[in-house]
């Protein structure tokens, strides 16, 4: 697969979602074209079963809703991305739309299924997993994101910022025992990570193991000293 990033806001552009050779930034509704080289038109795979068919043509529904977001209509164009989805079931682009200006009006809560519609068509792509778990910890549901953050872990195991943000819940639920393991984690993964050696310092500390943290504390000192000097 081929992406693209928003100039806007960073996001991975998928070139399969362009419709009448335009893309459409699923988050800040930013357009661009697509490179001539690439389909302009996206369509599924075919089904070995099924018959192939061909997607309807939703690419005045995405102007239309773009436009409408644009003009702060946010409930109008909400609306359209829904009659994208009732034609095309597995459009994630317009998922990521629909659960973005939700987020946007304060719905929260109601984002959350779309966002579990998505991980359900894209099992491993771990953005919408991220998003997940950051709304659960805006409602306070702090441990119910816990597992989503491990499964992010499970698909991306050398990416330590899903790791982060479970220890860092850990802590803000009292659990320091178990946020040091996971800090130990990263430093298993990254040795030298010297924010993660502090963090595991710290703890140590307010768990009154001062031999533990000075220990730590040397960890850190042989890390700096072996870096070099820029």
């Amino acid at each position: 697969m081929q992406e693209l990033k928003c100039a806007n806001c960073g996001a991975a552009l998928d070139v399969r979602t362009a419709v009448e050779g335009v893309i459409t930034c699923p988050y800040c509704g930013s357009l661009y074209f697509a490179p001539r080289s690439l389909p302009t038109t996206y369509q599924l795979p075919p089904s070995p079963t099924t018959k192939t068919t061909t997607p309807p043509d939703v690419g005045h529904l995405y102007q239309q809703a773009s436009l409408l977001r644009q003009l702060g209509n946010l409930r109008e164009a909400l609306a359209v991305y829904e009659r994208i989805n009732a034609l095309c079931a597995e459009d994630t682009s317009a998922l990521y739309h629909r659960a973005t200006i939700l987020r946007e009006l304060g719905e929260k809560r109601a984002a959350l299924p779309i966002y579990e519609r998505i991980c359900e068509i894209k099992p491993d792509n771990t953005e919408p997993l991220y998003h997940r778990a950051n709304i659960l910890r805006e409602l306070g549901e702090k441990r119910t994101a816990l597992p989503i953050y491990e499964r992010i872990c499970e698909i991306k195991p050398d990416n330590t910022e899903p790791l982060y943000h479970r220890a860092n819940i850990l802590r803000e639920l009292g659990e320091k025992r178990a946020a040091l393991l996971v800090y130990e984690r990263i430093n298993d993964i990254q040795p030298d990570n010297t924010e993660a050696l502090h963090h595991r310092a710290n703890l140590l500390k307010e768990m009154g193991d001062r031999r533990g943290a000075i220990a730590i504390y040397e960890q850190i000192e042989r890390v700096k000293r072996a870096k070099p000097i820029p």
